[in-house]
């Protein structure tokens, strides 16, 4: 399975990719990640690759082979399409991060770049994640999030335990308990 992780610099997609392939190896899967960060710190873009199969012999995957996207806000969901293909499916949340380079252009609504996408014929699934974070009063919990989300649609093939177990051996301990509440609230709800 070949999953980009895609975002931008400080919402947490490193981590989210991190917790993907620690599930993996505790699955006994093959795995391999590369990220690509320019300059993520000043709000840029964030692109992990997560390829999982046998016989992984690149970190970054070719043009047209994901399987997933995992977007933690449409835009950058967008700049992932020469990566993608008519079976390509997309988790994305409702988030809009507008770049400095659009910064005196007419703004778009989410549904506006939601529908550029759907309109390409993508099966997506889009969440609120900052429901989540509002609730637990911790926006830092929009990665694991999303990665449970992709968990509770099925869009990869991990149990919601054994992202437990990736956050208990990832996440800084003093985040854990945080961390497995916003899962809880992602499957159960």
């Amino acid at each position: 399975m070949n999953i980009l992780c895609v975002g931008v610099g400080g919402q947490g997609t490193v981590l989210a990719s991190k917790l993907i392939a620690q599930m993996a190896m505790l699955n006994g899967d093959d795995i391999d990640t590369a990220e690509t960060i320019g300059m993520a710190q000043k709000g840029g873009s964030v692109v992990s690759h997560i390829r999982i199969n046998k016989g992984v012999c690149s970190p970054l995957m070719p043009k047209g082979k994901a399987d997933l996207v995992i977007a933690f806000e449409v835009i950058e969901a967008i700049r992932t399409l020469p990566y993608c293909n008519e079976n390509t499916k997309f988790l994305i949340n409702e988030k809009i991060i507008k770049p400095f380079s659009l910064d005196n252009t007419k703004d778009m609504l989410f549904k506006d770049y939601f529908n550029y996408l759907d309109n390409k014929g993508f099966k997506i699934i889009s969440v609120n994640t900052d429901k989540i974070a509002k609730e637990l009063n911790n926006s830092k919990i929009r990665n694991v999030a999303l990665v449970a989300y992709a968990i509770k649609y099925k869009l990869i093939n991990y149990s919601v335990d054994s992202l437990k177990n990736a956050v208990k051996n990832i996440v800084k301990p003093k985040f854990v308990d945080l961390n497995i509440k916003a899962i809880d609230m992602v499957i159960n709800n």
